[in-house]
């Protein structure tokens, strides 16, 4: 399915943008969530600041797994 997006996040065409959004994140202060974070990358929870940073940067390259994440999210 084509959709009408500005960019082409989650493909290959991002992996620039990878390794600045992790230069951006190493002085970025994330602290260790009270409630674990639901990654879509993989759809599971995560707890750990440092894991939750390699994620974000991660998301931005990967196929993102929302139904998976949100099913997860119900339980």
């Amino acid at each position: 399915v084509r959709l009408a997006v500005a960019g082409a996040f989650h493909t290959s065409f991002m992996e620039p943008a990878v390794s600045r959004l992790e230069a951006a994140l190493l002085s970025t202060d994330i602290r260790t969530p009270r409630i674990p974070v639901i990654s879509n990358v993989n759809a599971q929870p995560h707890t750990d600041p440092d894991t939750i940073k390699k994620i974000l940067a991660r998301q931005v390259r990967l196929v993102i797994l929302v139904s998976i994440q949100l099913n997860y999210s119900k339980t």
